[in-house]
């Protein structure tokens, strides 16, 4: 496979779901392999290993090259989740009832070793649970991966995992003298007999000069030579010196040959024992690893909040994950519908059995109106909080989740009370992380309730308690808006767009990101920000991040219209030292305005809520049928009578038939929450109704429409 191979990124990738929060990074499927790419760079280190002049047997030791380069063998030593905490990088992570256990290690430059000096070529790499008594567990997978966004000391990246049984492995991590056991094959060149001194060249053998043979005329004092550049050897000397020389001393040894080695060595401490690996649950930093796996989790807080500039977060049990507040709640989008998600049911009286007589819509009946209410991000203070805890922890894109909530409840302002509206389950606790408000609203609040939702909004509260130590509680308060026209914006999705194949000579070209937009309304965004991801499909994090321009950053995507409306940005990576292969996009979209008509929205929360059983039965009465003797011969073979009931113009009518036999019937006319808006009772309905004629020759014409109130009809054949 070719190395454009590796870094395209346009290949076939799957379509983020959003929470209703935070927008997730956009994966691709199996793409590339970070491991395989090391491995393509290792074996060619492999092949050229370095000429060192001695064999290496431990971490901490120093080697010189025959270049006078300085190598040593990395360390392994377990990474951590955050540098902010110095928890460990290591997880028992649950998926579809199986338990696996995941250890990141760093392999680093050990402290005795000279800043400069560079790592010998390692590979083969195995690792072991290995317990103080018992048997080890071995590793399955040892991925060696690029340094990424760590420090200079961070040679590569180890990420490791098996699948274990809880029950075996959790007392195994929590007991003293469980190390873990980092073999590797580390690859140097040393020249045959290098453990010997190395050879000395014998100095040549001279002797001494004898000067009385050479002329007094060439021997003058040493003062009389002003400048060395003026000396002249007089030839004589020049031949007694060339004759004190004997030229073959020593002669002149073959070099020696290089040859290559691998020696099998433990990278853990220095005493080859190994990497410690006990972390018991009482120490906070540990309870993480336990998350998913032991019941009870949560009872104890497993880090604390950090308050930053930005906001509040805090370390979720999940590695790379970090929990965060919202700065409001907000009106989620139904999925099916793609309108803000409000319901209205008109619930009538309970009713004491026996009891007669009218009841009033004002005072008895009442109006549920539903919200499904959900968090919402500032996109641009998430985006700045991201930064912030990479800065603080070294993660290079932290998931960012609303969550760290134990309980939170919700009250509306105290200015609505005296209107009457009831919170359903109210001061009761609440999913923080999304929930249905359900008011029950007289008739007053509810006119209030319609003003507020298409103006200023409503004003709500929930209250967090927060995940924290018993002692020292910890609450936050967040506001509700309630507004038609400002609903949660986080709406559009994306996927990644395979490009068209290229030659492997061609410069791969930027990956392309096509953004839907699912609403029936028309969005808008300010600025899009995203960042490339160094991962592939295998591992559970990326390793690093760059930032990326997007073309276009701000652009607006018109209503679906059947199908979502999409838009293509191409994602330029930010320059960088080396170029890094990337594997996923996180993005996210800031300053989304979504065109609603919030008047539109509320006709459409009539057209589809329900009255329930609310409705108005009509006695249709046909005197004339009851008594046929009253029938003019005009109308000799008349035997019934059609009549048609509805509530208003479009609405559909109920069909009532009149006979001789049956010329009485009594009819339920049904109301809609928009005729209970448009001012409509049910006590004394106001309908429009028509009739036409029935006889043996056939059924006549339609009367035109005639509207009455009250709950009693009288009509006769037309053509009286």
């Amino acid at each position: 496979m070719s190395t454009n191979e590796f870094t395209t990124m346009a290949l076939t990738a799957q379509a983020f779901q959003l929470r209703p929060q935070i927008l997730e990074p956009v994966k691709m499927h199996r793409a590339l392999n970070l491991r395989a790419l090391r491995g393509l760079r290792i074996a060619d280190l492999v092949e050229n290993a370095p000429r060192v002049t001695s064999v290496p047997d431990r971490v901490e030791r120093a080697l010189t090259g025959a270049d006078g380069t300085v190598y040593f063998v990395p360390q392994a030593r377990i990474a951590q989740r955050s540098k902010a905490t110095g928890a460990p990088h290591v997880f028992l992570a649950k998926s579809a009832g199986v338990v696996t256990l995941q250890v990141w290690f760093d392999l680093v430059r050990h402290p005795s070793v000279p800043s400069g000096a560079q790592p010998l070529p390692v590979d083969n790499y195995a690792v072991s649970l290995v317990p103080a008594s018992g048997s080890p567990i071995a590793f399955t997978r040892c991925d060696d991966l690029p340094a990424g966004d760590q420090a200079d000391t961070v040679v590569s990246r180890l990420y490791c995992e098996v699948v274990v049984d809880p029950n075996t492995v959790v007392p195994m991590l929590e007991a003293l003298g469980t190390r873990l056991r980092v073999e590797a094959d580390v690859h140097y060149t040393t020249q045959d007999g290098s453990s010997a001194p190395p050879p000395t060249q014998t100095p040549p053998i001279r002797r001494r000069i004898d000067t009385a043979a050479i002329p007094k005329a060439t021997i003058r004092p040493a003062a009389a030579f002003r400048d060395l550049a003026a000396v002249r050897i007089n030839p004589d000397v020049t031949k007694l010196i060339a004759a004190s020389v004997v030229a073959g001393a020593t002669p002149a040894q073959p070099e020696a040959p290089w040859r290559s080695h691998t020696a099998r060595l433990s990278l853990g401490a220095a005493d080859n024992s190994g990497v410690a690996a006990c972390f018991p649950r009482d120490v906070m930093n540990n309870r993480a690893i336990y998350s998913q796996v032991t019941s009870g989790f949560g009872s104890e807080p497993w880090s604390d909040w950090v308050d930053s500039p930005n906001g509040q977060f805090l370390d979720s049990p999940i590695p790379d994950q970090f929990y965060i507040l919202p700065d409001e709640y907000r009106l989620a989008f139904n999925a099916e519908t793609g309108r803000p998600a409000m319901m209205v049911l008109l619930v009538p009286p309970k009713r004491a059995a026996g009891e007669q007589g009218p009841t009033s819509f004002g005072a008895d009946y009442t109006l549920r109106t539903r919200f499904s209410i959900v968090p919402w991000v500032n996109p641009e203070r998430r985006e700045r909080l991201r930064a912030e805890i990479t800065r603080q922890t070294g993660v290079p894109y932290p998931d960012l989740l609303v969550g760290g909530m134990r309980e939170a409840t919700c009250r509306l302002s105290s200015v609505f009370h005296d209107l009457g509206p009831t919170v359903v389950g109210g001061d009761t606790s609440v999913d923080a992380r999304g929930f249905d408000l359900v008011l029950d609203c007289t008739s007053e609040f509810y006119t209030a309730l319609t003003h507020l939702l298409v103006t200023e909004g409503l004003d709500a509260e929930v209250t967090v308690a927060l995940v924290s130590d018993p002692d020292r509680p910890r609450t936050a308060k967040v506001g509700i808006e309630l507004r038609l026209d400002r609903p949660a914006t986080d709406v559009l999705s994306a996927t990644l767009v395979p490009a068209a194949p290229a030659d492997e000579e061609s410069v791969p070209p930027p990956p392309t990101l096509r953004v839907s937009n699912p609403l029936p309304y028309a969005v808008t965004v300010a600025r899009t920000v995203a960042s490339l991801l160094v991962t592939d499909a295998e591992l559970p994090s990326p390793i690093g991040a760059v930032r990326a321009t997007a073309e276009p950053s701000s652009f607006t995507l018109p209503a679906a219209d059947g199908a979502p409306s999409t838009l293509d940005i191409a994602l330029t990576p930010a320059p960088t030292d080396q170029p890094a292969i990337y594997g996923s996009v996180g993005v996210s979209f800031a300053g989304i305005a979504v065109d609603i008509d919030p008047q539109q929205v509320l006709a459409a929360a009539y057209d589809t809520g329900t009255t329930g059983s609310v409705s108005s039965s009509v006695d249709v009465i046909c005197y004339q049928l009851a008594h046929p003797e009253v029938i003019p011969a005009t109308l000799t073979g008349l035997f019934g009578l059609e009549v048609e009931l509805r509530r208003s113009d479009g609405a559909q009518p109920v069909t009532v038939f009149l006979t001789t036999d049956q010329p009485q019937l009594t009819a339920q006319v049904s109301f809609g929450l928009s005729d209970i808006a448009a001012g409509m009772k049910p006590e004394q309905p106001t309908f429009q109704w028509r009739r036409r004629n029935m006889s043996g020759s056939g059924t006549g014409e339609w009367s035109d429409w005639a509207t009455i109130t009250g709950r009693q009809l009288f009509v006769a054949p037309t053509g009286m």
